[in-house]
């Protein structure tokens, strides 16, 4: 059976990543080419080896708008849309065959049929343009992987098993493999919107596939927000999926801002982006935005025959559902939200679609067999593999969550920013201020956040046996004494620093190479050390000469010593701070002459934290 269900989904995949294709379309009104206003009724055979010993007469067909006996072997059904899907099932409620409606195909439902049906319901293929999916199907029935489909789907049936059913996921990391063969993955991030400066006039586009929403503040305070919407393409090949290309003829959503009075002007540009949360309005304002448009063209593409006028009252219904439906996370990943999106769009397509008068209620039955059929072939790519991927979903994923710029305006003079700013926030509210060395922007004080950014908690860990055992990101304060916050902050494990999610947004912890220009900025190893250690009393112990200490850096080193599996030790003697390469840590120590000394340690050792801005 295992080997069963890896023929099946291998030619499923071969066949749909050899079909490259040529053309895109923006067209947000509808996700296809032009709008399919078409309920007609079709028959046909459905078409069977007599081999396999199934009682027609017990067959049912289902459509979206329709469901029919089979008879002698002959169906007739009405169907909507140029392009649609039927299921067969048996007097057990088992989908055996699957059809697929496109123009001037043959009605017929073989296992012919059924191999079509798979692929052209895959969600990539799901938001292919018409032209698209005609391309598609031209191709995968000329393919010679086709009959080795049809024949693993004569054996499920022979063995009484739905044409649904999946009954092993060893076939993932095959399915890995041949996609990474076939379409190579655009790596790199994509900036959310492209900003033109003249004067006090700023101008910001896009050519991405989803929605940013911009965050405009002045000297602190937040005069508008405004989003930029993404271009609608509907790709018809892998290439364009993966590759972002946009034709140069569509619409980009272009938005013109002037700066008004004076003062500091700071944009604060967000995708929304899961996983990448900040909690700011901005951020959550653009999840449900892009939410919002997928759902609508997922629902669309169950429904092809949305009419202009009813669109622009179901997006709103569908954005008020949205923002009462449960399990969206926005601090979970892009595919995971896309899941929950399409299971929305199932569960409440027909109530949805009593906001638009002349739309046809689609069959239940049908709607739950689409849902299962989605949630089989998302289950065989649940490693984040080819066809589990729509379009929006791998532009999206793909984005940099967030861009902040600033400019100040002071009369006719209008320029960047200090790129450091005074201060900077972390996630409990505590405010650091912030010191420029270099071209390094530093934190002036050490860490003392008890979360992450994404606003998961920092364990904090008493003990030292349950120091030394842990495994994960994990806090505490020097000698258990909580005290020692206002001078010191907290100590941290290097797997608190592993996660990448210690600092602010915007900010991470240094590199042993960042450390490195510091150092050098300041003089050398030698000599870095005494312009870097604070110069207040209560930070260094008394007996040592801290009067050497000049801090010229406004950097303001305190030596909160560290813990280790002996315990605490080096308070007032000792600065140790965490870089973010493995086992690597800077000690600013207590000598006189001021050196500064790189060493290695392990990830249970705890040390104190500085951030550097990005």
């Amino acid at each position: 059976m295992k080997n069963l269900s890896r023929g099946i989904l291998i030619a499923i995949t071969y066949i749909f990543f050899l079909t490259y294709l040529t053309s895109c379309k923006k067209e947000r009104e509808n996700n296809t080419s032009k709008p399919n206003d078409t309920i007609s009724k079709i028959e046909g055979n459905i078409i069977l080896s007599d081999s396999l010993n199934i009682d027609l007469e017990k067959l049912v067909v289902h459509s979206s708008i329709d469901e029919n006996n089979v008879k002698s072997g002959l169906y007739e059904i009405n169907v909507q849309g140029y392009y649609s899907t039927q299921f067969v099932s048996n007097d057990k409620n088992q989908v055996l065959l699957l059809g697929y409606t496109y123009p001037n195909g043959n009605f017929d439902i073989t296992v012919k049929s059924t191999a079509l049906a798979l692929a052209m319901n895959t969600p990539s293929a799901m938001f292919l343009t018409n032209e698209g999916k005609k391309q598609m199907v031209e191709n995968i029935l000329v393919d010679q992987n086709l009959p080795i489909l049809e024949k693993a789907i004569e054996r499920l049936i022979s063995e009484d098993l739905s044409i649904l059913d999946t009954s092993s996921l060893e076939l993932l990391p095959e399915l890995d493999a041949l996609f990474k063969s076939v379409v190579k993955k655009k790596t790199a991030k994509s900036i959310p919107v492209n900003l033109f400066q003249g004067g006090r006039f700023l101008t910001f586009s896009t050519k991405n596939t989803f929605n940013s929403v911009v965050g405009v503040y002045q000297d602190g305070q937040k005069l508008s927000q405004f989003t930029i919407q993404g271009v609608n393409i509907f790709p018809t090949s892998l290439g364009q999926l993966y590759t972002s290309i946009v034709d140069p003829t569509v619409d980009i959503d272009q938005i013109d801002y002037e700066m008004i009075g004076d003062g500091q002007f700071e944009f604060r540009i967000r995708t929304g982006k899961p996983g990448f949360n900040d909690g700011s309005m901005e951020s959550n304002e653009a999840f449900f935005s892009n939410i919002t448009d997928f759902s609508f063209d997922a629902l669309s593409y169950l429904f092809p025959d949305v009419s202009k006028g009813c669109q622009a009252e179901l997006r709103k219904e569908i954005r008020k559902s949205l923002k009462q439906a449960k399990g969206f996370n926005t601090n979970s990943n892009v595919n995971y939200n896309i899941r929950v999106a399409m299971d929305f769009v199932y569960d409440k397509a027909n109530f949805l679609l009593t906001h638009c008068p002349d739309a046809i209620p689609l069959k239940g039955e049908w709607l739950k067999k689409m849902k299962f059929l989605f949630k089989k072939l998302d289950a065989a790519a649940s490693l984040g593999t080819s066809f589990n991927e729509a379009w929006f979903a791998a532009q999206w994923s793909l984005s940099s969550p967030e861009v902040d710029t600033c400019f100040y305006a002071t009369g006719n003079s209008v320029g960047i920013c200090d790129d450091c700013g005074t201060t900077v926030t972390d996630i409990d509210g505590n405010i650091y201020p912030v010191v420029k060395i270099g071209g390094q922007c530093w934190m002036a004080e050490n860490l003392r956040t008890t979360r992450y950014n994404d606003s998961s908690i920092i364990p904090q860990i008493i003990s030292h046996n349950g120091w030394d055992a842990v495994s994960t990101g994990a806090y505490c304060y020097y000698n258990n004494n909580s005290n020692t916050k206002k001078f010191f902050g907290k100590l941290y494990n290097h797997y608190a620093v592993r996660t990448e999610k210690l600092c602010p947004k915007g900010w991470h912890i240094p590199s042993d190479s960042e450390y490195q220009t510091l150092i050098d900025e300041l003089g050398g190893e030698s000599i870095a050390g005494q312009k870097l250690k604070s110069t207040e009393q209560g930070t260094w112990q008394l007996s040592i000469p801290w009067i050497s200490n000049t801090n010229s850096s406004g950097f303001s080193a305190v030596a909160g010593g560290h813990r280790d599996n002996n315990g605490f030790d080096g308070i007032l003697q000792h600065a140790f701070y965490h870089t973010s390469s493995n086992f690597h840590t800077l000690l600013i120590g207590f000598s006189n002459n001021g050196a500064v000394i790189r060493g290695n340690g392990i990830p249970i050792e705890g040390y104190s934290c500085r951030c550097l801005k990005d």
